[in-house]
C-alpha cells in the first residue's frame, strides 16, 4: 500500500505488516505529521481469502 500527499508524492512512513494485525487489516504510519487541510490518497492492493483486490480512497486532514 501507499499513502500519497497533496503533491502526489509518496509520504514517508511505515507500513504495518498485515501478519502483525488481526484478520484482514493493514495500516500505514507517516513519519511526519500530515499537513492540516491537505488531501491524501491511499492505494492498497493485495488478497483477502485468496481473492485479489485493489482499492483507492482519499481523505482530507481537518484544519485546526
Amino acid at each position: 500500500g501507499q499513502l500519497r500527499g497533496p503533491d502526489g508524492k509518496a509520504v514517508p512512513g511505515y507500513t504495518v505488516d498485515p501478519t502483525q494485525l488481526h484478520g484482514n487489516q493493514w495500516g500505514v504510519l507517516p513519519t511526519d505529521p500530515l499537513t492540516l487541510g491537505g488531501k491524501y490518497t491511499v492505494n492498497l492492493s493485495g488478497t483477502i481469502d485468496g481473492q485479489p483486490f485493489s482499492k483507492e480512497w482519499s481523505f482530507t486532514v481537518a484544519a485546526s
